[in-house]
């Protein structure tokens, strides 16, 4: 049939309604049984059907609701203040509605805005969407810029354009393909960032990969961790940790492997296995590796303490070193130095107190006191008071210029040397 202006209500049952001009105006509401088309734009107070599909090849407007228990296809936009669908909605072109409920899957033209928006299935939209909660079983996938106050997704969720929202949680994987600007993000998989901001946490049982800058407050995360710079608070790390650009922070907790390619600037760093930084290494805290430490530039800290070795252009270290080996070009600077046994030494030692463990091996060591254990062995010592135990040896040069305590049995190949003043250290 074909109509154009309707006083009331309209009853359709498995029908056919061609809008007279292209436009059908319902005052009341439309009343569908069964399969029903509408050829043209629908306009109405609401809209109820039972028992079968709607299609509706223009846009579809109802100043109060539309209601479905089957699915809805529109082929332009939809306007309402409470949309209800129990199976599937297509929309063509843009969707507006305050409250959206879907029991299926939705799929959006357009762009789609709304307060509330709450689907069984997953959602799609080739444009943008603006909503204040979502509430997603399935996926979703976003092709232009999404905003929302609160996330919560059982599946995965894509978004192509830029993500601005205050709560996320997401039980698959996440991926914002641009820069996002969040407040908290939570998800059990995985995590792709363009960029951009997390403000508060970042919490992920699996993976972390951000393709560009990162701003962020605290992350958590189980697996692996793939920055490319950033400036934040605090990481911990299940796995590995990798930058590939400078990174500014507070503290770093990783039980795995930590490379930053680039500047690493922060507070203290625990790593359970290995620490690589490709520049500048400098911490206001302590810095504790289980395994070694590999420095490009020059590192500074409060303490460190590495269970391997330690090797950085230069050291300057407020209080304790303590390490197996240490390698440097100019030198390792603390207040005091402790040398492992067994382990060996490459540029100088400058230390108020300085350890050489029984058969390490060391080059130049400067020290207000040094103490030559057992088996260890020193190119040249220049310090105050020595202490050396039997079995040591200084190969080249024993400068010091107060006291000489060596154990009965040390024969150093240098001749020790009293003297008034000592060579400034190098570092």
């Amino acid at each position: 049939m074909k109509l154009t202006n309707v006083e009331g209500d309209l009853d359709v049952r498995d029908g056919e309604v061609e809008a007279v001009n292209g436009q059908l105006h319902v005052s009341g509401t439309i009343f569908s049984r069964g399969i029903s088309r509408f050829i043209g734009d629908v306009i109405a107070e609401s809209y109820n059907a039972q028992n079968g599909d709607t299609v509706i090849t223009g846009n579809f407007t109802a100043g109060k609701r539309i209601e479905s228990e089957g699915s809805i296809s529109v082929e332009g936009n939809i306007k309402t203040d409470i949309l209800n669908v129990k199976r599937r909605l297509h929309v063509g072109g843009d969707l507006e509605s305050y409250d959206i409920d879907i029991g299926g899957s939705v799929d959006v033209g357009g762009s789609s805005k709304s307060y509330k928006v709450d689907v069984g299935g997953s959602f799609r939209s080739d444009s943008s969407m603006e909503v204040n909660r979502l509430d997603v079983g399935g996926s979703v996938d976003i092709k232009g810029y999404f905003t929302a106050e609160r996330m919560d997704v059982g599946g995965s969720f894509i978004g192509r354009g830029r993500v601005k929202a205050d709560d996320v949680d997401v039980g698959g994987s996440f991926e914002a393909q641009s820069e996002v600007e969040i407040g908290n993000l939570d998800v059990g998989g995985t995590i792709i960032l363009g960029g951009g901001e997390v403000r508060r946490k970042i919490d992920v049982g699996g993976t972390l990969r951000s393709n560009g800058p990162l701003r962020f407050s605290n992350i958590e995360v189980g697996g692996i961790v793939t920055l490319t710079g950033g400036v934040g608070e605090d990481i911990q790390v299940g796995g590995k940790l990798t930058s590939n650009g400078d990174l500014t922070f507070n503290t770093i907790h990783v039980a795995g492997v930590v490379e930053i390619n680039g500047d690493a600037i922060g507070r203290s760093i625990s790593v359970g296995g290995a620490l690589t930084v490709g520049k500048m290494l400098k911490l206001i805290g302590k810095l504790k590796v289980g395994g070694r430490i590999d420095v490009s530039g020059p590192l500074e800290a409060e303490s460190i303490i590495v269970g391997g070795s330690l090797k950085a252009e230069s050291i300057k270290v407020e209080k304790t070193i303590e390490a197996s080996n240490i390698e440097t070009q100019m030198g390792a600077r603390a207040e005091r130095i402790e040398l492992r046994r067994r382990g060996s030494a490459r540029g100088p030692l400058i230390g108020k107190h300085v350890v050489i463990s029984p058969g390490a091996m060391v080059e130049d060591v400067y020290g207000e006191t040094v103490t030559i254990l057992k088996g260890a062995v020193a190119r040249r010592i220049f310090t105050e008071i020595l202490y050396a135990e039997a079995g040591s040896d200084v190969t080249e040069i024993l400068q010091f210029t107060n006291e000489l305590r060596a154990e009965r049995g040390c024969k150093f190949k240098a001749q020790p040397a009293k003297t008034e003043k000592l060579p400034d250290p190098p570092l």
